[in-house]
C-alpha cells in the first residue's frame, strides 16, 4: 500500500484508475457494494467512473415472502408448508438479514419445544428480532433519502409492494 494511504483509500485509488485493456480480456464488470455509500468520495461515484448506482431499499412484502422462501429452503424446510404471506406481513421494516434471523430463531424455538418448525414458531420469533429500521431508524432514514437522490431502485415496486419514489424515474425494472 502506498505511503500515507489508509486501507479504505487504497481500493478507492485502484478503482479510480482505468482498467487495463488487453486483447486477452473481454468486457469487465465490476460490482461494488457498500453499507454506507454516502461515505464514498464523490470522485468515486461520479458518472463515467461508475455506470450506475442501484439502491437496495428495505424489502417489500412480496420480497420478504421470497426471502422467507429462500431461508426456509436453506434450512431444509418446505416453504410451501408455511404461511409466507403472514410471515411477510409480520416483518414489515425488516431487512433480509433480519428475516434470516427470524427463521433461525424460529427453528431454535421449535427445537426447544420438541416440535417441527411451524408458522407459529416464526411468528413468535419475529417480534424478538429488532429490525435495523427500528434499532437505527435515523441512519436508515438518512440512507433512504440519499438513495432517493442518487440511486435507481434495484427492484421494481408494484401495487402490492408500494411504489418507491425512484420508481417514477421511468417505471422500469432494473436488475444487478
Amino acid at each position: 500500500m502506498p505511503q500515507g494511504l489508509t486501507l479504505l483509500q487504497s481500493p478507492v485509488r485502484l478503482f479510480c484508475l482505468p482498467p487495463p485493456a488487453t486483447p486477452d480480456h473481454g468486457t469487465i464488470y465490476v460490482i461494488i457494494t457498500a453499507n454506507d455509500v454516502s461515505k464514498l468520495r464523490p470522485e468515486f461515484t461520479r458518472k463515467g467512473r461508475i455506470d450506475e448506482i442501484y439502491g437496495i431499499y428495505l424489502p417489500t412484502q412480496p420480497e420478504r415472502v421470497e426471502i422467507f422462501r429462500i431461508h426456509l429452503g436453506l434450512k431444509n424446510r418446505n416453504p410451501e408448508a408455511f404461511d409466507l404471506e403472514a410471515l411477510a406481513d409480520a416483518t414489515e421494516g425488516y431487512t433480509g438479514a433480519d428475516v434470516k434471523e427470524v427463521a433461525t430463531l424460529g427453528l431454535k424455538l421449535a427445537f426447544h419445544a420438541g416440535k417441527e418448525l411451524s408458522t407459529g414458531h416464526l411468528l413468535e420469533a419475529a417480534p424478538e428480532i429488532r429490525p435495523l429500521s427500528q434499532t437505527d431508524a435515523e441512519r436508515v432514514a438518512a440512507m433512504m433519502e440519499w438513495l432517493d437522490r442518487h440511486a435507481k431502485p434495484a427492484s421494481r415496486r408494484g401495487e402490492d409492494g408500494g411504489i418507491h419514489k425512484n420508481a417514477a424515474r421511468g417505471n422500469r425494472c432494473v436488475s444487478v
